[in-house]
């Protein structure tokens, strides 16, 4: 699975538009449940992935657990564009087969993730990603900051 993940950040179209989005400080630790641990990291227009394990003092911005079926399912489902690939995790968090194993925890703040070009995604998740947002509560940029506000560090 990994292979087929470091293959679809260097090759996907989308997965390019969402590295280009982000600066070059951005950082990001996604765990694959059972057994997977690794470091999304920007490596010029592509993301590169490392086992966190190595990654010593790396400052994530957020730490990102999944569970193994969710992320096969993403890399059957093969999103080409970066609202596709936005709306499956956006649509997919709320699933009820999937939320249990779930956890989204933000290690920077509001300036920090703006400034690193977090918040420069929603726009690229399109109308269809504001619906979601509009749906659970979220229905503006500034609604989402509060609650980034809300969240704090945490670690």
């Amino acid at each position: 699975m990994r292979q087929r993940l470091e293959a679809f950040c260097r090759d996907n179209p989308g997965a390019r538009k969402i590295a280009h989005a982000l600066s070059a400080a951005a950082a990001v630790r996604l765990r694959v449940l059972p057994d997977t641990d690794v470091a999304f990291r920007k490596a010029g227009e592509v993301f590169a992935l490392t086992d966190a394990a190595s990654c010593g003092a790396l400052e994530y911005d957020m730490e990102v657990t999944l569970p193994a079926a969710m992320l096969e399912d993403f890399l059957a489902a093969d999103p080409q564009t970066a609202d596709a690939i936005i709306l499956f995790f956006a649509e997919n968090y709320y699933q009820e087969k999937y939320r249990d194993h779930i956890d989204l925890r933000i290690l920077s703040g509001v300036f920090r993730l703006t400034m690193k070009g977090y918040l420069g995604l929603i726009p690229l998740g399109g109308p269809a990603l504001m619906s979601i947002l509009r749906a659970k509560g979220f229905g503006s940029i500034g609604s989402i900051t509060a609650a980034l506000k809300g969240i704090g560090k945490k670690g």
